[in-house]
């Protein structure tokens, strides 16, 4: 699937939507413990923030609410995020650190904190190519897992002023893996993915 995003930008301030199709029950099938089919249609990310500078340092504080439409009653699927961000641009390179915090993850399987070391080099074409690493700290007690390394490799490319498109490569640990399995049939595994976004900014 291709999600699409969708932002309102005024410098320091901003908001947006980010849209994606979901299956968490490709068979149709009830649960083992006899509950009905899950017919959750869809990922809707709604997010804002602000974009501070102290310095050379740029920051972006924000939060970002997960929802997810027309999921099971009691199945806890939506939940919200907090975001601290911080770059410093040295010519054409930017190094960043990111952290996220929600403190109650999705299906109710507790707080979950992520951190992460990112770098971006931009071309004089604005073309740029990233990557990111980082780990995943999971309430194991609710979660089942304490957590999990991941990573990102990709290139963005401003196809107008207002239209970009990003390819990006995602991988994740063998922990994650063992836990969530690598089956792509199955609606929450840790296989490795290529995947292709595109960005509209008003």
């Amino acid at each position: 699937d291709m999600p699409v995003t969708v932002a309102v930008d005024a410098g320091k301030v901003y908001v947006g939507t980010w849209v994606s199709h979901v299956d968490f029950d490709p068979n149709n099938e009830a649960t083992e413990g006899g509950q009905p089919p899950n017919h959750t249609l869809a990922e809707v990310d709604l997010y804002g923030g602000v974009r501070p500078t102290v310095g050379p340092i740029n920051l972006d504080l924000g939060v970002i609410g997960y929802i997810y439409p027309k999921q099971p009653s009691g199945s806890h699927e939506n939940y919200v995020e907090l975001k601290a961000l911080a770059s410093v641009t040295a010519g054409a390179w930017t190094p960043g650190v990111a952290v996220y915090y929600s403190p109650d993850n999705s299906f109710a399987t507790g707080h979950e904190t992520y951190l992460e070391g990112n770098l971006a080099y931009a071309f004089k074409n604005k073309a740029s190519v990233s990557a990111a690493v980082g780990h995943e700290f999971l309430d194991q007690a609710k979660a089942g897992i304490s957590g999990y390394t991941l990573w990102n490799v990709g290139v963005t490319y401003p196809v107008t002023d207002h239209l970009s498109v990003d390819l990006r490569y995602y991988g994740t640990d063998s922990t994650a893996k063992a836990f969530y399995t690598e089956d792509k049939s199955q609606p929450f595994n840790a296989a490795d993915r290529v995947v292709g976004t595109l960005k509209v900014t008003f």
